[in-house]
């Protein structure tokens, strides 16, 4: 299943904004993977391929008010890095799962900071509403 379809919205205006920018984000996305990982055209098609596969199939799953756990999440990406290293040459493969690695390092980096902020955000919030009472 899919995983790079999250930006894409719902059916109203800002959705559809996002959905547009979720497309150009995968776009700008996929042209990065080529340029790191020196891909051919043919392998740059199937590329392309597999991630509008996973992004039509991801659609599918938001669009029926599904929301998948993180474990399923963690499956879809799973599974979609097995595809695309599929189409990889070796080398492509070992640069492919270091910038994976990066990816992880920096998401979970920004989950930290997230929680590391939250605890002021939470205050804010109760005196905003200790404020308007």
């Amino acid at each position: 299943m899919p995983l790079l379809a999250q930006h894409e919205g719902h059916g109203n205006s800002d959705d559809n904004a996002r959905q547009d920018d979720g497309r150009r984000d995968m776009s700008n996305g996929l042209e990065r993977m080529s340029t790191h990982l020196g891909l051919s055209d043919t392998q740059k098609l199937e590329l392309e391929t597999i991630l509008s596969a996973n992004r039509t199939a991801m659609t599918a799953v938001r669009e029926s008010g599904v929301r998948p756990t993180p474990e399923q999440q963690e499956a879809y990406r799973n599974q979609m890095r097995d595809q695309i290293a599929t189409i990889l040459t070796t080398e492509q493969l070992a640069t492919f799962n270091q910038m994976q690695e990066r990816m992880l390092t920096n998401a979970q980096q920004q989950r930290e900071r997230m929680q590391e902020r939250a605890p002021g955000m939470q205050m804010r919030e109760r005196n905003a509403d200790r404020d308007t009472q």
